[in-house]
């Protein structure tokens, strides 16, 4: 699987400090009643047993589930504006490939 950071993602995560016992995750939340959309946010997290793990490189790893993975589209990039946070989708500037 591949993911891509922008610039601004990648120095947020750079001074990101994940707690004792945590992980940096991409994780999927869903939500809704007869229409259900899926939300992917970027968290610290618990490891999962089943996890994949992807290097960004500079001490930046994501962990994922099953469950994430299959909402997590290929080639997605994670970008960061203080308006907004973290943004998962597959429009920003990349600065990172996995």
């Amino acid at each position: 699987m591949k993911i891509r950071l922008t610039d601004a993602a990648r120095q947020q995560l750079t001074g990101f400090t994940v707690p004792e016992n945590r992980v940096l995750r991409i994780d999927a939340d869903m939500k809704g009643g007869c229409g259900i959309s899926v939300h992917l946010s970027v968290e610290a997290g618990e490891p999962r047993r089943h996890d994949t793990t992807l290097d960004c490189g500079g001490g930046i790893v994501f962990h994922i589930d099953r469950f994430t993975e299959r909402y997590l589209d290929e080639g997605a990039e994670i970008d960061w504006t203080k308006e907004n946070g973290f943004t998962i989708g597959s429009s920003f500037d990349s600065g990172c490939t996995v």
